[in-house]
C-alpha cells in the first residue's frame, strides 16, 4: 500500500513507520497491518474478529494481538484511549479509526467527533442470584466490554480485555500452616474451571503465583497481570474439615462483586472447588460449556493430594522436583489410574528431567510418550500429550510426519492451556513452521505473561530467526521476572554477540550460573581474541555438558572456525537425539558455515530432512 496521512502523521506501510515533524516511529509489522486496516476502512467500526482474520490469517493468536497492536498504536500515534483523537474504543464492537485520512490529496471523512466516541463508553451490573448445593449466591457481575490500561512493569501501556480474571494463590489459614500445597491446588482448580469459559481470558498460574505471599495493591496486580478481576481465597483445615472462602473483585474499582464460604468434609473437596468455579462463572454472566462441569469422578480425594502435591513439585523447575512430582502422580495414578491431568503432568515431568539433563532421550522418551497416550485415551481433548508426542517424533524418531500430524490435531482443539501453547510453539519451530510457532509463543506469553520460562523460550525462537530485538526484549523479561532463573545470561550473550558486540557479549557470559555456562564462555573468550581463556572453557564445558548438550558444543567449534571438530560433535548430537537439535540445527546462526558440506548434508539424511 502506497504512503498516506493519518491527520498530522504520514504514514509509510512499506517501511513500517510514521513520522511527523521529523520525528519517525517505527511499528511492528503486524501493528502497521492493522493501522492499514483500519484506514482502508476509516470511519467504520472494525471488529477485533476483523482484524484477526486480517492481519493474522491462517495463525492461531488470541485477541490479545489485537489488543496488543492497537495499544503500540496508541502509543506511536500519541493517541490517549481515555479522550482519542484517533482510533476509538467502540463498545462491545470494535475500533474505528476517527482521524482523517488523505490518500493522493483527497481526504476520507472522519467517521466520529473525538468527543461523542467518548460517550459512548457506558457499562451496566447485573445482580445474578442462584442456588447452588443450597448456598445462596449473590453476585453482581461487570458485563462493560472495552478496554483498560495495563503497566507491565516497564510502562508500556497495553490494552486489558475486560473478559479477563487472574487467581490469585489462595492462603492456607490452618493453625499448622500445613496446608500451602492444597490451598495452590484450590486456586488451580478454579483457574482450570474457567479456563473452559469461552471468550474469557484466564491469566496463566506461572504468572498469577509471582504474587504469592506478597501484599500488594489490587488494581497494581490486576494491572500488572492484564486482568480485570481476580479471585482470591484462603483455605482452612481442622480434622476432618476444611473451610474454603473465595471472592471475586472488580480490579479498577475494588468492588467485591462475590463472596463465597463452603464448609466441607475433606472428602467431598472435588465437588467444592467446582461449586466455587462453576459461582464465578455465574457472577460472570457466562456459560460454562464443558463436557465435565458435574463433580470429577476421582476414586479418593487421596489420590487428588499426590496430585497437587506432584503439581507443587514440578513447579519448583529443578530435578529433585521432577523426580518427586514423577513419584507422586504415579501414585495419583495408583490410586486412580482415570485421571488424566496426573497422566499428561507425568508425561510433562519426565520430559524435564530430560531437558535437565538428568536422564538420557532413550531413557526420557518411552516413558513420555506412555504417559502422553494413557493421557489421550482418558480424555481425548487434551493438547498438551499430542504436543508432547509431536515433540517425541520430531526430535527423538525424526518422522516429521508423524510429528506434524500431532502439532495439527492439538491446534484443532484450539488450545488455551499456556503451557500446551509453548510446548506446541516449539513443535511447530522444527517442523520449520516458524510464523506459526512465533504465533504459538506469543499466545501463550499472553496468557501467562510472567512465566520466565515462557518468555526465554520466546526469546530463543526470535533469536533463530534472526529476530534480535525481540529476543533480547523477552530475554531481559525474563530476567526481570526471575533474575534467579537459569540460562538467560547464556541467551542474552549470544544474541548480543550476534549483534557484534563480543566485549557485552563476554559481560553476559560471565554473569550465567547454570551448569552450561562455559559454553557461553569458550563463544565469549574467542570473540574478544583471548584463545587460550576460550580453549580452557570449551574443555571444561565438554566434561560438563558434552555427552547432553553436543548441538552446543559443534555450535562452539563452529563459531570458532574448527569446521571437523564441529561436523564430529554434530554426529553425536545427532546420534544422541539431542533434545535442541531439532530447531538448532537448521537454525543456529553459529552452524551456517557447515551447512553447504557434504558431512553436514549427509547428518540432515539421517534425520529424514530434506538438504
Amino acid at each position: 500500500m502506497e504512503a498516506f496521512r493519518i491527520g498530522e502523521w504520514q504514514v509509510d506501510p512499506a517501511i513500517d513507520e510514521i513520522s511527523r515533524a521529523g520525528k519517525i516511529n517505527k511499528l511492528e509489522p503486524r501493528a502497521m497491518r492493522v493501522l492499514v486496516c483500519l484506514a482502508e476502512r476509516a470511519g467504520e467500526v472494525v471488529s477485533v474478529e476483523q482484524l484477526l482474520d486480517a492481519v493474522w490469517k491462517d495463525v492461531v493468536v488470541t485477541p490479545e494481538s489485537v489488543y496488543q497492536a492497537i495499544a503500540a498504536l496508541r502509543r506511536a500515534l500519541g493517541d490517549d484511549p481515555k479522550q482519542p483523537v484517533y482510533i476509538a474504543n467502540v463498545v462491545r464492537r470494535g475500533y474505528r479509526l476517527i482521524a482523517k485520512v488523505t490518500r493522493d490529496g483527497e481526504v476520507a471523512p472522519a467517521a466520529v467527533d473525538p468527543v461523542s466516541a467518548r460517550g459512548g463508553r457506558r457499562f451496566s451490573r447485573f445482580v445474578v442470584i442462584g442456588v447452588v448445593c443450597a448456598l445462596a449466591l449473590a453476585a453482581v457481575a461487570t458485563v462493560w466490554l472495552g478496554e483498560r490500561v495495563k503497566s507491565s512493569g516497564d510502562d508500556v501501556a497495553q490494552a486489558v480485555p475486560e473478559k479477563s480474571i487472574a487467581v490469585l494463590p489462595f492462603a492456607d489459614m490452618s493453625e499448622k500452616r500445613d496446608q500451602e500445597y492444597f490451598a495452590d491446588g484450590m486456586a488451580e482448580e478454579v483457574l482450570d474451571m474457567l479456563a473452559r469459559i469461552p471468550h474469557l481470558k484466564v491469566i496463566g498460574r506461572t504468572s498469577s503465583f509471582q504474587f504469592k505471599g506478597k501484599s500488594a495493591d489490587l488494581r497494581d496486580i490486576g494491572a500488572k497481570l492484564g486482568a480485570a478481576y481476580v479471585v482470591q481465597g484462603s483455605v482452612r483445615k481442622a480434622g476432618s474439615r476444611i473451610r474454603v472462602t473465595s471472592q471475586l473483585i472488580d480490579v479498577q474499582f475494588g468492588t467485591h462483586l462475590w463472596v463465597g464460604t463452603y464448609d466441607r468434609e475433606f472428602d467431598d473437596i472435588l465437588n467444592v472447588q467446582e461449586q466455587i468455579a462453576a459461582n464465578i462463572g455465574r457472577a460472570l454472566q457466562i456459560v460454562v460449556v464443558s463436557d465435565d462441569t458435574g463433580p470429577r469422578h476421582l476414586r479418593s480425594a487421596e489420590a487428588y493430594t499426590f496430585y497437587l502435591r506432584g503439581r507443587a513439585a514440578l513447579d519448583r523447575g529443578d530435578e529433585s522436583g521432577q523426580r518427586e512430582a514423577v513419584s507422586h502422580f504415579e501414585n495419583a495414578l495408583a490410586l486412580d489410574p482415570n485421571f488424566p491431568r496426573a497422566s499428561e503432568l507425568l508425561a510433562l515431568s519426565h520430559l524435564g528431567l530430560l531437558g535437565n539433563l538428568a536422564v538420557s532421550a532413550d531413557t526420557a522418551w518411552p516413558r513420555v510418550a506412555e504417559a502422553a497416550r494413557t493421557a489421550l485415551r482418558l480424555d481425548p481433548n487434551l493438547a498438551l500429550p499430542h504436543a508432547l508426542l509431536g515433540l517425541q517424533y520430531a526430535t527423538y524418531d525424526y518422522d516429521w510426519k508423524a510429528a506434524a500430524k500431532e502439532l495439527d490435531l492439538a491446534l484443532a482443539l484450539k488450545p488455551r492451556d499456556s503451557v500446551a501453547l509453548y510446548n506446541l510453539s516449539w513443535l511447530a519451530f522444527d517442523l520449520g513452521r516458524h510464523e506459526e510457532a512465533i504465533s504459538l509463543s506469543e499466545a501463550s506469553l499472553s496468557i501467562d505473561p510472567l512465566n520466565p520460562d515462557s518468555c526465554q523460550n520466546s526469546a530463543y525462537i526470535y533469536y533463530l530467526t534472526g529476530k534480535l530485538d525481540a529476543a533480547e526484549r523477552d530475554a531481559r523479561r525474563s530476567m526481570a521476572i526471575s533474575p534467579s532463573f537459569t540460562g538467560n545470561r547464556r541467551l542474552l550473550g549470544q544474541i548480543i554477540l550476534q549483534r557484534g558486540q563480543p566485549e557485552r557479549a563476554l559481560e553476559a557470559f560471565e554473569q550465567e550460573t547454570s551448569i552450561s555456562r562455559d559454553v557461553g564462555l569458550a563463544l565469549g573468550y574467542h570473540a574478544v581474541g583471548r584463545p587460550a581463556d576460550s580453549d580452557a572453557a570449551l574443555a571444561r564445558a565438554v566434561r560438563a555438558v558434552g555427552p547432553s548438550l553436543p548441538v552446543d558444543i559443534a555450535a562452539v567449534h563452529a563459531f570458532r572456525g574448527d569446521r571437523a571438530q564441529a561436523l564430529e560433535w554434530l554426529e553425536k548430537a545427532v546420534a544422541a537425539k539431542d533434545l535442541g537439535l531439532g530447531h538448532k540445527f537448521r537454525d543456529e546462526p553459529k552452524l551456517k558455515p557447515l551447512r553447504n558440506d557434504p558431512r553436514y548434508k549427509a547428518l540432515l539424511r539421517k534425520m529424514n530432512l530434506p538438504d
